[in-house]
């Protein structure tokens, strides 16, 4: 038996060949036989597609089977360019068997044994470029088999199919980093705080995907964080307290579909230098009464950088004519003989030593007279920013390190003066007690000072009569106060206080307003001195046992409760707020020392109560003086962490 050798792909295909009676012979009932012929002819076709993706590792593919496994078999192709609008080497990687000068025909091998090959369709990382193009697509068809020259294999169904090329572009930065590598450079001083905002990093994403933000390299002490959807950059923690003074970080902008853009954010930290200050000096004859002025230069620096020695420069205002300094009101220092000037700040020192200036006695009285010292920029440090660092320091009456401080030289105090922002405020009874006198110094008794706001608001007749005269009211008549408050709800103890301003080692209040004759109004600060002296001194006006209601107590003789809002809902604390409002108890309001920024309101501080304003929100009052606050209903949890009741007089 000759098979005919066809070109037809059939498969193996069997004949049987079996004895049929006959009269001239005899058989065996089983006489018969079968054979094979085993089809050579190999039918080749397009099975499946897979589409490739910019960037990705895995590419895309066509997938050829064959209806053998045996020996290895080339296939020819050819893209069809009717069908195609990705370029072969540039939108993906060369097709087997095609390349620079035949982009168009190619060839693909099925190894002995396999009855499947892919011809892959790779655009991954070397081909993801930043052309938005949409996706693309490239179109093959199988050729050579039959008719063809050499032709080993027919060509089956589906002959030809369509690989899409997905489009991933990278994230763009905005803008961009190499045409504008300023934007990615920042310097900023070492006096900022936590939470300060570094850079506002954006990326947007061409295919309009939402894009993630990370730092991948460069923080390794945590100091950075960035918003992970926002892109903004902000410290961890004061910048002082960074290891190093120049960082580059990685940023990276991802979008949903993978695909990430780097760029570097360099990032120096530069030393910065502010003014600490007692910036009174009050004249007398006397030198146990007089006050003096004290400026000492503060540097702040990232704590892993060695703290050479440092040149501070500054500049001085005098004035002349009626309300000015001039050299001839203050002595000592050398400052008086300059418009400019340095200082040192030794090697390893934080701050220098103490510039102090001495009021002149003068014989005739003016307003109060004034100064201004200025820091100046030098290629060493950069003055601290308005907002400086807070400085918890009972010898100064700055509350901040400061780059420019104005200085006043008065002729003395007295206990009250109506200013002109509060005689519209004022009945005529009221000698000049109103809340904006309350000015929080430097020590952290925001909770006392907070008491003492609310008896101005709604009780000043039980601060008027707090006070006993010593020798009148100012420096040249001693200007001894003393102070009458209570132990218990029954008991009192007079306690007798100077009002001199100088700070010594206890005295943070500032002074309220100033009269005509530049004495400066002080019974803020003689409260607050009675006060330290009932607890033991200024340094357990911050210790435990100090309380908005013991301050209460003080001052007035009535009692308080504390509430702890720790776990209550914003309905809860609202409810507790109204009903005690309601109820005409005073309200001193005690913030989280996590309170979030967004809230507006400064962390681990307290403020009075003033009232609900129309749209529902708390107004707060800052016992600093400035920066008062509203609260809205839906941050009450976030930012409130106990509230104090006071039952009014």
């Amino acid at each position: 038996m000759t098979p005919v050798d066809d070109v037809s792909p059939e498969g193996d295909e069997n004949v049987t060949v079996e004895l049929t009676p006959h009269s001239s012979y005899t058989y065996l009932p089983s006489a018969s036989a079968a054979a094979v012929i085993l089809d050579n002819d190999v039918s080749v076709w397009l099975d499946s597609v897979a589409d490739a993706e910019e960037g990705r590792a895995a590419p895309g593919y066509f997938r050829l089977k064959r209806n053998t496994t045996n020996g290895l078999l080339n296939v020819d192709y050819a893209i069809d360019p009717a069908g195609t609008t990705a370029t072969n080497g540039s939108d993906f990687a060369w097709l087997p068997g095609t390349g620079p000068g035949d982009e168009t025909s190619g060839q693909a091998t099925f190894p002995d044994g396999q009855d499947t090959l892919d011809i892959p369709v790779d655009a991954g990382s070397a081909y993801d470029d930043e052309d938005v193009e949409g996706t693309e697509t490239v179109k093959i068809y199988l050729t050579g088999g039959a008719g063809g020259q050499g032709a080993t294999y027919q060509i089956g169904a589906p002959s030809d199919q369509t690989v899409g090329v997905k489009e991933n572009e990278r994230p763009r930065f905005d803008p961009d980093p190499v045409q504008n590598p300023s934007h990615y450079q920042v310097t900023f001083g070492a006096d900022r705080p936590q939470g300060h905002k570094v850079l506002d990093v954006n990326a947007t994403d061409p295919e309009s995907d939402a894009i993630t933000y990370a730092i991948t390299a460069g923080n390794g002490d945590g100091v950075f964080a960035i918003g992970a959807t926002d892109g903004i950059i902000t410290l961890t923690k004061e910048a002082w307290l960074a290891q190093t003074d120049r960082y580059t970080l990685e940023v990276e902008a991802r979008d949903a579909k993978g695909a990430a853009a780097k760029t570097n954010v360099e990032v120096t930290i530069k030393t910065a230098v502010g003014m600490i200050a007692d910036t009174h000096a009050v004249e007398n004859v006397d030198p146990s009464l007089r006050d003096d002025i004290e400026i000492r230069f503060r540097r702040y620096q990232a704590s892993g950088v060695l703290r050479p020695e440092l040149t501070v420069q500054f500049n001085v205002t005098w004035g002349s004519g009626d309300g000015f300094a001039d050299q001839s009101d203050l002595t000592g220092g050398g400052l008086s003989e300059l418009l400019y000037g340095s200082i040192v700040i030794g090697v390893g020192q934080l701050e220098s030593d103490p510039i102090v200036l001495e009021a002149v006695v003068n014989s005739y009285t003016r307003h109060v007279e004034t100064f201004r010292v200025d820091l100046a920029a030098t290629p060493e440090y950069v003055p601290v920013s308005d907002d400086g660092p807070k400085v918890d320091d009972p010898r100064y009456d700055t509350r901040c390190a400061d780059p420019a401080l104005v200085f006043r030289v008065l002729d003395g105090t007295t206990l009250f003066v109506r200013g002109e922002d509060e005689v519209g405020e004022l009945s005529e009874q009221n000698p000049g007690i109103h809340k904006s006198d309350v000015k929080q110094g430097s020590v952290a008794d925001c909770y006392f000072m907070a008491v003492v706001t609310e008896l101005a608001i709604s009780c000043w007749p039980q601060i008027q009569t707090r006070f006993t005269c010593f020798g009148g009211q100012t420096y040249v008549q001693n200007g001894e106060y003393e102070v009458e408050l209570f132990l218990t709800p029954t008991t009192t103890q007079k306690f007798r206080v100077p009002a001199k301003l100088d700070r010594g080692q206890d005295m943070a209040r500032l002074p309220g307003d100033m009269d005509e004759n530049g004495l400066s109004e002080v019974w803020p600060i003689i409260l607050e001195r009675a006060y330290a002296a009932r607890r033991g001194g200024y340094k357990f006006l911050t210790k435990a046992g100090s309380s908005v209601e013991d301050a209460w107590l003080a001052l007035t003789g009535m009692s308080g409760q504390c509430l702890a809002c720790g776990g209550m809902t914003d309905l809860a604390i609202l409810q507790q707020i109204q009903a005690a409002h309601g109820n005409g108890k005073r309200i001193v309001i005690g913030i989280k020392q996590s309170a979030p920024q967004y809230t507006n309101v400064v962390a681990d501080h307290a403020y009075v109560f003033l009232g609900f304003n129309a749209d529902g929100s708390l107004n707060l009052h800052n016992p600093w003086g400035h920066e008062h606050a509203v609260l809205s209903l839906d941050h009450l949890d976030e930012a409130i962490g106990e509230i104090s009741f006071l039952n009014p007089l």
